[in-house]
């Protein structure tokens, strides 16, 4: 028993601080993982937010045209109506 005993002993003065160094090295690198995960997360919010601003200034500017065109095709419609105009013949 002593034997065992002093073998567990000698592993964990032989291996301890071997295995708390890397646990300290490990914790230290998730945090900077975490860290780096939280900005990220900050920044693809950001970058969502911006693409929803500019699809929705693209949907109104397209509506913009679209209604533009249309009003520029009613004002022609009614200038030919009211204002018809001969055919020209060449000689």
């Amino acid at each position: 028993m002593r034997k065992l005993i002093y073998s567990i002993w000698t592993l964990e003065t032989q291996y301890g601080p071997v295995l708390l160094e890397e646990k300290e090295s490990l914790q230290q690198r998730c945090e900077e993982l975490e860290s780096r995960y939280d900005s990220e997360k900050g920044e693809l919010e950001l970058l969502r937010e911006a693409l929803a601003k500019y699809q929705t200034n693209q949907k109104v500017t397209a509506s913009r045209g679209i209604k533009q065109e249309e009003s520029l095709g009613d004002e022609v419609q009614r200038n030919t109506t009211a204002n018809p105009q001969k055919p020209q013949t060449q000689i």
